[in-house]
């Protein structure tokens, strides 16, 4: 019921039953990338739309280039087409998702003819032709977050939650990753972004132990991270993928370093959350409640903290999947996982308070 796309393909159903698997990755690859999809979450508070798939970039830690081919993404009037499917079916938020959004390239059909668009025109496509429906953007290359794409998540119905593919903050080593950067695009990219939304949430993913990194080139990952003031890292091990660049690099880093290096960036994440959390105490946010009945009374919040919301499970089974204000009380226990509840929050119930809070978004926020 859930995948609506693969009911009636031919590929899949005139292959015996127990070589169904098989004849899924066929249909697939033999449709396209972007074939298998669906508008049912029937267990998720918000949906989601794969826009952009595989990379043109050849990065000397990653096997994606090999294993997904070039970068392709999906046409803007087919993406707008599933959102709007998403929106009338009573989701208030969709996650935009890709291998990497920062290569979308996408062609609308215009009055004046055919009109390329990239991630940010895509954005700007969505905005003007849905209504209510949010999109939360899943991560983004730094070198590409311009004015023109932040004049774009000003708007309203943009998540204050970003996520930055950074790996390293060191020029040599970035250089040696053959990443299309160097960190002062980095720099730019966390300054642009907390000038477009007032005190998001951004995120990012660093590497550490990558061949050839010394104490110096991980110092200035660190300045890096503290000079940006990260709210969250995921932190990873260099971990040297077969058919890559760097599988042969010479110059390995030891595992007792690498690790104390993690360690490191682990904990700076904790600390950081934890003051992020703590700043929006007092403060209300709009969240989406959890559906599933045992993650009653967790929600997201429009900046990605995960609360728990001290009601009553009757009436927040009544809200499940919706989109609520709600008022912060008190930040947890913090221990720098991904999804652990990060703070404590109370409904506004009154009707006519929380009307007010609702115009009080809508003029402080970007049309």
């Amino acid at each position: 019921k859930a995948w609506p796309p693969l009911k009636n393909n031919t590929t899949i159903n005139n292959i015996a039953k127990d070589s169904k698997q098989n004849a899924i990755t066929l249909a697939i690859g033999n449709d396209n990338k972007f074939r298998l999809a669906t508008d049912s979450f029937m267990q998720h508070s918000r949906g989601s739309i794969k826009i952009q798939d595989g990379c043109s970039n050849k990065c000397a830690y990653c096997r994606i280039c090999i294993a997904r081919g070039q970068s392709v993404s999906i046409a803007p009037a087919e993406a707008l087409k599933r959102i709007k499917n998403i929106e009338d079916s009573g989701h208030t938020e969709v996650v935009l998702t890709g291998v990497n959004l920062s290569l979308y390239k996408g062609t609308l059909s215009t009055e004046n003819g055919e009109q390329e668009i990239d991630f940010a025109g895509l954005l700007k496509y969505l905005l003007e032709n849905t209504n209510k429906i949010s999109f939360r953007i899943s991560s983004l290359y730094p070198e590409r977050v311009d004015k023109t794409l932040c004049k774009i998540i000003a708007h309203k119905r943009i998540r204050a939650h970003f996520h930055l593919s950074v790996q390293s903050g060191s020029n040599k080593i970035l250089k040696s990753m053959r990443r299309p950067y160097e960190s002062e695009a980095i720099i730019q990219a966390v300054e642009q972004l907390r000038k477009a939304k007032d005190n998001p949430f951004i995120a990012c993913d660093i590497i550490a132990g990558f061949p050839g990194e010394t104490d110096d080139d991980f110092e200035q990952t660190k300045e890096l991270c503290q000079k940006c003031n990260f709210t969250y890292i995921h932190a990873f091990p260099f971990s040297p993928r077969p058919d890559t660049e760097a599988y042969t690099m010479k110059n390995k880093v030891p595992e007792r370093i690498t690790k104390e290096r993690i360690e490191w960036l682990s904990d700076f994440a904790r600390k950081s959350k934890a003051k992020y959390a703590k700043s929006f105490v007092g403060k209300y946010l709009r969240a989406v409640v959890e559906k599933r009945e045992s993650n009653i009374g967790k929600a997201v919040t429009e900046n990605f903290l995960h609360i728990f919301i001290e009601e009553n499970k009757q009436i927040l089974k009544k809200y499940a999947g919706k989109e609520v204000i709600v008022l912060i009380t008190k930040t947890s226990n913090i221990k720098g996982k991904e999804e652990e509840t990060e703070a404590y929050a109370v409904l506004a119930k009154d009707k006519t308070f929380s009307n007010s809070i609702n115009q009080h978004f809508n003029q402080t926020t970007a049309d």
